[in-house]
């Protein structure tokens, strides 16, 4: 049977530990990925949720989130929000409860497929005729050594001087 929210991550914890819930179904599934793709990685991330859900022995793999993110509502509850990088693209986010001694696992994701790339905003593009038209109004490249020859039908061709590689000196 598959995990769902808010059932055990794994067996019931010792006196001295906390015990780790899933707080989304979401997160169930995707700890079971990771489970998949870096069992090792994701063993050392249970053991310190498990033991140090707050440790800050490697600030570079496991901190409090900042920000709008710093705290998460859970039942009802404002709680401190962490992440632990289990790989380099995976992540899990978890809550601590204090008050009832429960780590809560909010989101757990794999790294991305090899090969994919994250979309971000670009510059916005510029319309072909647009970008076109301005190639027209740039001044020839090598200065003064540009003559112009009138091809008919209001053509002109610049001759003379080097171009910048794909330039037309059609115009």
């Amino acid at each position: 049977m598959s995990p769902k929210r808010g059932d055990r991550v794994t067996v019931p914890p010792a006196a001295d530990e906390w015990d780790l819930r899933f707080g989304t179904s979401e997160a169930a599934r995707g700890w079971e990925e990771l489970c998949r793709l870096a069992l090792a990685n994701t063993r050392r991330c249970f053991e310190t949720l498990r033991s140090e859900p707050r440790s800050r022995a490697n600030p570079q793999r496991q901190h409090r989130l900042r920000g709008d993110l710093a705290t998460h509502r859970h039942n009802g509850r404002e709680l401190e929000q962490w992440e632990y990088e289990v790989t380099s693209g995976g992540r899990v986010r978890y809550l601590i409860d204090d008050e009832a001694g429960i780590v809560w696992v909010v989101y757990a994701s794999p790294p991305p497929p090899e090969g994919h790339r994250e979309l971000t905003p670009g510059p916005t593009p510029v319309p072909l005729q647009a970008e076109f038209a301005d190639l027209r109004r740039r001044p020839a490249a090598g200065g003064g050594g540009t003559r112009r020859r009138r091809l008919g039908a209001g053509l002109v061709r610049e001759t003379g001087g080097p171009r910048p590689s794909g330039q037309q000196a059609w115009t």
